[in-house]
Protein backbone atom coordinates (compact mmCIF):
# COMPACT_ATOMS: atom_id res chain seq x y z
CA UNK A 1 0.00 0.00 0.00
CA UNK A 2 1.01 3.60 -0.53
CA UNK A 3 2.24 5.71 2.35
CA UNK A 4 -0.36 7.90 4.03
CA UNK A 5 0.19 10.80 6.39
CA UNK A 6 -1.57 12.76 9.06
CA UNK A 7 -1.58 16.53 9.32
CA UNK A 8 2.02 16.72 10.51
CA UNK A 9 3.64 15.30 7.38
CA UNK A 10 6.97 16.47 6.00
CA UNK A 11 7.21 18.82 3.00
CA UNK A 12 7.10 17.39 -0.51
CA UNK A 13 9.71 14.63 -0.60
CA UNK A 14 12.13 13.70 -3.36
CA UNK A 15 11.93 9.94 -2.81
CA UNK A 16 8.84 7.99 -3.97
CA UNK A 17 6.47 6.37 -1.51
CA UNK A 18 5.33 2.79 -1.98
CA UNK A 19 4.28 2.17 -5.60
CA UNK A 20 1.61 -0.41 -6.23
CA UNK A 21 0.46 -0.21 -9.88
CA UNK A 22 -2.64 -2.20 -10.63
CA UNK A 23 -1.53 -3.48 -14.02
CA UNK A 24 -5.07 -4.00 -15.35
CA UNK A 25 -5.67 -3.03 -18.97
CA UNK A 26 -7.09 -1.16 -20.77
CA UNK A 27 -5.59 1.72 -18.83
CA UNK A 28 -7.02 5.23 -19.02
CA UNK A 29 -5.12 8.51 -18.69
CA UNK A 30 -6.95 11.78 -18.11
CA UNK A 31 -5.23 15.00 -19.20
CA UNK A 32 -5.83 18.29 -17.37
CA UNK A 33 -5.64 21.91 -18.50
CA UNK A 34 -3.04 22.36 -21.22
CA UNK A 35 -1.60 18.85 -20.75
CA UNK A 36 -1.16 17.29 -24.20
CA UNK A 37 -0.49 13.55 -24.09
CA UNK A 38 -1.35 12.43 -27.63
CA UNK A 39 2.32 11.45 -28.03
CA UNK A 40 1.65 8.44 -25.80
CA UNK A 41 0.03 6.63 -28.71
CA UNK A 42 1.85 4.39 -31.14
CA UNK A 43 -1.43 3.89 -32.99
CA UNK A 44 -4.80 5.64 -32.72
CA UNK A 45 -7.94 3.61 -33.41
CA UNK A 46 -10.61 6.28 -32.88
CA UNK A 47 -11.42 9.70 -31.50
CA UNK A 48 -14.74 10.26 -29.74
CA UNK A 49 -15.83 13.80 -28.84
CA UNK A 50 -17.51 14.28 -25.48
CA UNK A 51 -20.76 15.36 -27.11
CA UNK A 52 -20.97 12.04 -29.01
CA UNK A 53 -21.39 10.21 -25.68
CA UNK A 54 -25.02 10.20 -24.50
CA UNK A 55 -25.50 12.31 -21.38
CA UNK A 56 -22.03 13.87 -21.50
CA UNK A 57 -21.81 17.62 -22.15
CA UNK A 58 -18.88 19.51 -23.59
CA UNK A 59 -17.11 21.97 -21.32
CA UNK A 60 -15.78 25.36 -22.29
CA UNK A 61 -12.40 25.80 -20.57
CA UNK A 62 -9.37 26.65 -22.78
CA UNK A 63 -6.73 23.94 -22.82
CA UNK A 64 -9.23 21.06 -22.92
CA UNK A 65 -9.92 19.19 -26.18
CA UNK A 66 -13.02 17.37 -24.82
CA UNK A 67 -12.50 14.06 -26.58
CA UNK A 68 -11.58 10.45 -25.88
CA UNK A 69 -8.80 8.79 -27.90
CA UNK A 70 -8.48 5.02 -28.07
CA UNK A 71 -5.39 3.24 -29.30
CA UNK A 72 -2.27 1.53 -28.00
CA UNK A 73 0.96 2.48 -26.28
CA UNK A 74 3.93 0.12 -26.04
CA UNK A 75 1.69 -2.73 -27.14
CA UNK A 76 -0.91 -2.07 -24.42
CA UNK A 77 -4.46 -0.77 -24.99
CA UNK A 78 -4.80 2.85 -23.87
CA UNK A 79 -7.69 5.30 -23.50
CA UNK A 80 -6.82 8.98 -23.27
CA UNK A 81 -9.42 11.44 -22.01
CA UNK A 82 -8.38 14.86 -23.31
CA UNK A 83 -9.83 17.43 -20.93
CA UNK A 84 -12.43 17.22 -18.20
CA UNK A 85 -15.53 18.90 -16.79
CA UNK A 86 -15.32 21.14 -13.71
CA UNK A 87 -17.65 21.96 -10.87
CA UNK A 88 -16.91 25.67 -11.36
CA UNK A 89 -18.38 25.52 -14.88
CA UNK A 90 -21.79 24.98 -13.35
CA UNK A 91 -21.89 21.20 -13.64
CA UNK A 92 -23.00 19.21 -10.61
CA UNK A 93 -20.71 16.65 -8.98
CA UNK A 94 -22.42 13.73 -10.75
CA UNK A 95 -21.88 15.29 -14.18
CA UNK A 96 -18.25 16.14 -13.42
CA UNK A 97 -17.63 12.50 -12.48
CA UNK A 98 -19.63 11.10 -15.40
CA UNK A 99 -16.46 10.78 -17.50
CA UNK A 100 -15.27 8.06 -15.10
CA UNK A 101 -18.38 6.02 -15.92
CA UNK A 102 -17.59 6.48 -19.61
CA UNK A 103 -14.01 5.26 -19.12
CA UNK A 104 -15.32 2.24 -17.22
CA UNK A 105 -17.79 1.52 -20.02
CA UNK A 106 -14.88 1.72 -22.49
CA UNK A 107 -13.24 -1.05 -20.47
CA UNK A 108 -10.79 0.87 -18.27
CA UNK A 109 -9.87 -0.73 -14.96
CA UNK A 110 -7.05 1.63 -13.99
CA UNK A 111 -7.13 5.43 -14.33
CA UNK A 112 -4.19 7.81 -14.07
CA UNK A 113 -5.43 11.38 -13.65
CA UNK A 114 -3.26 14.37 -14.44
CA UNK A 115 -4.02 17.94 -13.42
CA UNK A 116 -2.46 21.37 -13.73
CA UNK A 117 -1.92 22.68 -10.21
CA UNK A 118 -0.48 25.48 -8.16
CA UNK A 119 2.60 24.94 -6.05
CA UNK A 120 1.97 25.75 -2.37
CA UNK A 121 5.41 25.02 -0.92
CA UNK A 122 8.18 27.47 -1.93
CA UNK A 123 10.37 24.61 -3.15
CA UNK A 124 7.73 23.48 -5.67
CA UNK A 125 7.85 25.57 -8.85
CA UNK A 126 6.38 25.76 -12.36
CA UNK A 127 7.28 22.74 -14.45
CA UNK A 128 7.60 20.33 -11.50
CA UNK A 129 5.75 17.01 -11.66
CA UNK A 130 4.35 15.91 -8.29
CA UNK A 131 2.97 12.45 -7.57
CA UNK A 132 -0.05 12.77 -5.29
CA UNK A 133 -0.34 10.66 -2.14
CA UNK A 134 -3.62 12.15 -0.91
CA UNK A 135 -6.32 14.63 -1.90
CA UNK A 136 -7.82 16.84 0.79
CA UNK A 137 -11.32 18.03 -0.06
CA UNK A 138 -12.46 21.62 0.04
CA UNK A 139 -13.55 22.52 3.57
CA UNK A 140 -16.74 24.22 2.33
CA UNK A 141 -17.87 21.70 -0.30
CA UNK A 142 -18.21 17.96 0.15
CA UNK A 143 -20.80 15.51 -1.05
CA UNK A 144 -22.61 12.53 0.43
CA UNK A 145 -20.57 9.58 1.72
CA UNK A 146 -17.23 11.22 0.93
CA UNK A 147 -14.54 11.59 3.61
CA UNK A 148 -12.43 14.71 4.04
CA UNK A 149 -9.42 12.97 2.49
CA UNK A 150 -9.13 10.70 -0.55
CA UNK A 151 -6.14 8.43 -1.11
CA UNK A 152 -5.07 7.30 -4.60
CA UNK A 153 -4.29 3.61 -5.06
CA UNK A 154 -0.88 4.16 -6.65
CA UNK A 155 1.61 6.87 -7.57
CA UNK A 156 3.54 7.50 -10.77
CA UNK A 157 7.23 6.65 -10.31
CA UNK A 158 9.91 9.11 -11.38
CA UNK A 159 8.15 12.32 -10.31
CA UNK A 160 10.09 15.32 -9.02
CA UNK A 161 8.41 14.95 -5.63
CA UNK A 162 5.42 13.46 -3.83
CA UNK A 163 2.84 15.17 -1.65
CA UNK A 164 -0.71 16.22 -0.85
CA UNK A 165 -3.15 17.88 -3.26
CA UNK A 166 -5.72 20.34 -1.91
CA UNK A 167 -8.91 20.36 -3.96
CA UNK A 168 -10.79 23.66 -4.22
CA UNK A 169 -13.93 24.19 -6.26
CA UNK A 170 -12.89 27.41 -8.10
CA UNK A 171 -13.38 29.27 -10.35
CA UNK A 172 -11.23 32.01 -8.79
CA UNK A 173 -7.59 31.50 -7.92
CA UNK A 174 -6.89 31.41 -4.21
CA UNK A 175 -6.59 34.61 -2.21
CA UNK A 176 -3.52 35.25 -0.04
CA UNK A 177 -5.55 34.27 3.01
CA UNK A 178 -6.66 31.01 1.37
CA UNK A 179 -3.09 30.20 0.35
CA UNK A 180 -1.96 30.76 3.94
CA UNK A 181 -4.73 28.45 5.17
CA UNK A 182 -3.73 25.73 2.68
CA UNK A 183 -0.09 26.08 3.74
CA UNK A 184 -1.14 25.73 7.36
CA UNK A 185 -2.80 22.36 6.71
CA UNK A 186 0.38 21.10 5.03
CA UNK A 187 -0.78 20.72 1.43
CA UNK A 188 1.87 20.73 -1.30
CA UNK A 189 -0.25 21.53 -4.37
CA UNK A 190 -3.71 22.96 -5.05
CA UNK A 191 -6.15 22.55 -7.93
CA UNK A 192 -9.77 22.71 -9.02
CA UNK A 193 -10.24 19.18 -10.40
CA UNK A 194 -9.92 15.41 -9.87
CA UNK A 195 -11.51 14.97 -6.41
CA UNK A 196 -15.02 14.10 -7.72
CA UNK A 197 -13.48 11.81 -10.34
CA UNK A 198 -11.27 9.98 -7.85
CA UNK A 199 -14.25 9.52 -5.53
CA UNK A 200 -16.20 8.02 -8.43
CA UNK A 201 -13.35 5.60 -9.15
CA UNK A 202 -13.62 4.44 -5.54
CA UNK A 203 -17.37 3.89 -5.97
CA UNK A 204 -16.85 1.86 -9.16
CA UNK A 205 -13.93 -0.19 -7.84
CA UNK A 206 -11.41 1.28 -10.31
CA UNK A 207 -7.77 1.70 -9.34
CA UNK A 208 -6.76 5.37 -9.60
CA UNK A 209 -3.71 7.61 -9.28
CA UNK A 210 -3.00 11.32 -9.70
CA UNK A 211 -0.02 13.32 -10.86
CA UNK A 212 0.01 17.14 -10.66
CA UNK A 213 1.85 19.32 -13.16
CA UNK A 214 2.74 22.48 -11.27
CA UNK A 215 1.88 25.46 -13.49
CA UNK A 216 2.42 28.36 -11.10
CA UNK A 217 3.69 29.26 -7.64
CA UNK A 218 0.80 30.38 -5.46
CA UNK A 219 2.91 32.49 -3.12
CA UNK A 220 4.58 34.66 -5.75
CA UNK A 221 3.76 38.37 -6.16
CA UNK A 222 1.35 39.38 -8.89
CA UNK A 223 -1.81 37.91 -10.44
CA UNK A 224 -2.26 34.36 -11.71
CA UNK A 225 -3.75 33.63 -15.14
CA UNK A 226 -5.17 30.57 -16.89
CA UNK A 227 -3.19 31.33 -20.06
CA UNK A 228 -0.01 30.89 -18.03
CA UNK A 229 -1.30 27.60 -16.60
CA UNK A 230 -1.97 26.23 -20.10
CA UNK A 231 1.42 27.40 -21.43
CA UNK A 232 3.43 25.80 -18.62
CA UNK A 233 1.38 22.58 -18.79
CA UNK A 234 2.06 22.30 -22.51
CA UNK A 235 5.81 22.71 -21.91
CA UNK A 236 5.90 19.91 -19.33
CA UNK A 237 3.66 17.55 -21.36
CA UNK A 238 6.45 15.79 -23.26
CA UNK A 239 8.37 14.97 -20.07
CA UNK A 240 5.19 13.74 -18.38
CA UNK A 241 4.37 11.56 -21.40
CA UNK A 242 7.81 9.94 -21.16
CA UNK A 243 7.26 9.16 -17.47
CA UNK A 244 3.84 7.66 -18.18
CA UNK A 245 5.14 5.58 -21.08
CA UNK A 246 8.00 4.20 -18.98
CA UNK A 247 5.57 3.36 -16.15
CA UNK A 248 3.02 1.80 -18.49
CA UNK A 249 5.68 -0.35 -20.15
CA UNK A 250 6.67 -1.73 -16.73
CA UNK A 251 3.18 -2.93 -15.80
CA UNK A 252 2.26 -6.61 -16.16
CA UNK A 253 0.00 -7.06 -19.17
CA UNK A 254 -2.66 -9.18 -17.53
CA UNK A 255 -6.44 -8.98 -18.17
Amino acid sequence: MMNTHGGGRNPCRSEPPGIVPDGAFPLAVVSGSGIALDSLFDNIAERIPFEAVPGLPRGGVPGHAYEFIRGDCAGRPLILQCGRLHFYEGFDIETVARTVDVLRDFGARTVLFTAAAGGIKPEIGPGDIVGIEGIRLCWCLRWDATPGMLFPDFVLPGCDGYGIFQWVHGPCYETRAEIAAIQAIKADTVGMSVAPELARCRDLGLSAGLVACVANSCGRPGPLAHDEVVAVARRVSARLARLIRKWLSSLPNRP
